[in-house]
């Protein structure tokens, strides 16, 4: 039996909304945009027939990943399971301390259990053991899952529980996001669709000493120990959470989420997929078509993550070590950003003939940077640009 899946980068300029099925499994990774009109029209488009999704994957809490939030709630979409990084109040100050100011978004940083609780029947926090943070051992998980004929699309989650210290961490700091419908995992593991198709996740959460500096420097600031996200930020202190942002860390993008996905088998597989411009004075295509046997077609979705640091990026290779040789369509980390990237990304990925850049036409940061591209070009590899007026979609054939 042949299966398809289908994949689309969708026109929301400065941010990212991917979209994807697998036979009947529908799923989002991020949904956000820093031109809120435009995300709400691409969800709009989107969700124009459904009313529910199966999976949704929010790879950081920053504003241009998650913007499209909102829409979905006031929609009333329905998803099955909705997983996200785990961030202690702490780590979510940081991000509000450098974000668009707006009421529902300070709601979903303060407790994002009860934001997402409305559509979501189960939340999924992703947070990588403080004892592994220098380990990579998944030994003991199978390839594959063993699955029955009539599971073959149903969404299961063979993760690894988080460890004991870090549970009792977050119940310590942060005991208002657990309820009966939140489970806390490690990036061990994967999520399957039946035994077709896998998700596989990587965190690398901030480390412990730059939230201790950024607790002591919030403690001078109050006069206070930080207890409760909301009585910071009635503290009308925002501003010089910004300076203490600047001056500790100058981003979260390391606790991004990436993942792999693409089928388990390793059979026959094509894929086609084109590149439009949707201009009403130019319309413009590119397809390609990628035929190989006794191979698997998948991709790699970097979010945010930063891959500029070797030794840290190393960790990422090793994790998806069994699927770098799989991975054809890779989507730049950051935008395309210089100071996320670096070249050995090419070496690591061997086979990744594609990438994919979302950015805004005109925005502030210099996304992408023209050096990245040339570096990805040089070695004779593809570029696809998606903005408010292109989009990348792709449709794959699996046995």
């Amino acid at each position: 039996m042949v299966n398809i899946a289908n994949f689309k980068f969708h026109p929301v300029g400065q941010g990212l909304f991917y979209t994807g099925a697998i036979n009947k499994i529908q799923f989002v990774f991020d949904l956000g945009s820093e031109k809120i009109s435009l995300i709400n029209k691409r969800i709009d488009e989107y969700f124009n027939n459904r009313s529910h999704i199966h999976l949704l994957i929010i790879s950081h809490l920053h504003f241009d990943h998650v913007s499209g939030l909102k829409q979905l709630k006031d929609r009333g979409i329905k998803v099955d399971k909705v997983i996200l990084p785990y961030l202690y109040p702490i780590e979510r100050l940081i991000i509000y301390s450098s974000s668009p100011d707006r009421s529902w978004y300070i709601d979903f940083l303060e407790n994002p259990t009860e934001y997402l609780s409305v559509m979501a029947k189960e939340i999924i926090y992703i947070r990588r053991d403080d004892i592994d943070l220098y380990s990579d051992d998944i030994e003991g998980f199978p390839e594959k899952p063993i699955s029955p004929e009539n599971e073959e699309n149903k969404v299961h989650l063979i993760l690894s529980n988080c460890d004991d210290k870090t549970l009792n961490q977050i119940k310590k700091f942060d005991s208002k996001i657990f309820n009966k419908k939140v489970s806390i995992f490690s990036d061990k593991g994967f999520i399957s669709i039946g035994s077709l198709w896998k998700f596989k996740l990587f965190n690398y959460p901030l480390p412990g000493y730059k939230l201790e500096l950024f607790r002591r420097q919030i403690k001078k600031l109050l006069q206070k120990d930080f207890l409760e996200f909301r009585s910071v930020v009635s503290e009308n202190v925002r501003e010089h959470l910004v300076k203490i942002y600047e001056n500790l860390s100058k981003n979260l993008n390391i606790t991004s989420l990436a993942i792999y996905h693409g089928p388990f088998n390793k059979s026959a597989c094509w894929m086609s997929s084109y590149n439009s411009n949707l201009s009403e004075i130019e319309a413009s295509h590119h397809e390609m078509i990628h035929s190989h046997k006794n191979a698997s077609i998948g991709t790699l979705l970097l979010g945010d993550i930063k891959v500029n640091y070797v030794k840290k990026s190393s960790k990422l290779f090793k994790h998806f070590n069994s699927d770098l040789e799989n991975i054809r369509l890779v989507q730049l980390s950051h935008h395309g950003a210089e100071n996320g990237w670096h070249r050995h990304l090419l070496s690591q990925l061997p086979n990744a003939r594609s990438y994919i850049f979302s950015y805004g036409i005109k925005n502030k940061y210099g996304h992408p940077s023209w050096k990245v591209l040339k570096e990805i070009l040089d070695v004779g590899r593809n570029i696809y640009s998606v903005n408010e007026k292109s989009m990348f979609k792709g449709w794959l054939g699996f046995l």
